[in-house]
């Protein structure tokens, strides 16, 4: 699944044993049946200690850091990132009084799974378990979190869909009803405010300029944000036409100008991008307006269905 069916990619290079153990564990968290539960996302790998412990080493790079202490990622990053995860899940739960999935007790050590088959696991279990997101607080310096909130609005938008990266969903899993679900995702922060595009892209170009400031290259998260002004194009420009193509939407309102502005704010940003992002503020609406997404939603199913029968 995934946009375009890229996640496919995240499992290039695994061996067929991994592939067939991230499918075990799937069937394993498809066995959960009933409502949708929240997702707790907490950086593991990145986040802001990882960045507090590479200045601590005075290096900018992950090789900079194994080759002062081999210890240090797992010591002083992974392990104690682990532990807040899972307290922040705890207290998630708790506070929301419903069922969270903490990711950070999951793993597969001894499978030597790479960062890539951990990511390929939690798309799909977002995809087709997950009600809402949850973001730790300073989760915006977590590449992981970045890419979980950016897959959460391509759901949202419905850029996931059908005829475009459902096409082998699992046939126990209902493919349409699947994406009526799976477009319904939301996202909120520590304080459980709600985080939507707008803020998610504003979020994104804070990390991003504040880590660039430090001496670091947040290449990753510059990758997420401009995946998130990619939507948002889309949307304000009716890039897609046709819904059975991509049946793409907005759930709700957002302002395309003040995203250009965030985006133009970017430090990293060369000047000839700034001033095409300056033009198509010039050419564009200020905001995007949502549809009735009930209705929009089914005569979009009625032509997907349509567009599925004749593949098939």
């Amino acid at each position: 699944m995934g946009i375009w069916g890229n996640d496919a990619l995240l499992l290039a290079e695994s061996a067929p044993e991994k592939v067939d153990s991230i499918n075990i564990v799937l069937s394993a968290y498809r066995s959960i049946r009933g409502e949708r539960v929240i997702y707790a996302s907490v950086p593991v790998t990145t986040g802001q200690r990882y960045y507090d412990v590479l200045d601590r080493y005075s290096v900018k790079t992950l090789d900079e850091l194994l080759a002062k202490n081999k210890d240090a990622l797992k010591k002083e990053i992974i392990a104690p990132n682990i532990s807040e995860g899972i307290v922040f899940a705890d207290e998630l739960a708790k506070k929301l009084n419903r069922t969270v999935i903490a990711p950070s007790v999951f793993e597969a050590k001894k499978q030597r799974w790479s960062q890539n088959e951990y990511m390929f696991l939690w798309y799909r279990f977002i995809e087709e378990r997950i009600k809402a997101i949850g973001l730790m607080k300073d989760s915006k310096y977590s590449n992981g979190s970045a890419k979980e909130v950016v897959r959460a609005i391509e759901m949202q938008f419905g850029f996931v869909n059908p005829v475009n990266g459902m096409e082998n969903v699992s046939a126990d899993v209902g493919k349409y009803e699947l994406f009526a679900q799976m477009c319904q995702i939301r996202v909120f922060d520590h304080e459980i405010k709600e985080v939507r595009i707008e803020s998610a892209n504003k979020m994104f170009c804070e990390a991003i300029n504040e880590l660039h400031a430090r001496g670091f290259n947040p290449k990753e998260l510059l990758e997420q944000q401009e995946k998130l002004m990619s939507i948002a194009y889309s949307l304000q420009n009716e890039f897609f036409l046709s819904r059975a193509v991509c049946c793409i939407q907005a759930p709700y309102e957002f302002n395309w100008h003040q995203m250009i502005k965030d985006t133009i704010s970017l430090n990293v940003l060369p000047d000839e991008v700034k001033k095409e992002l300056e033009k198509e503020m010039s050419n564009s609406d200020a905001k995007v307006q949502p549809k009735d997404r009930v209705k929009e939603l089914e005569e979009a199913l009625e032509e997907l269905r349509a567009v599925c029968e004749k593949k098939e």
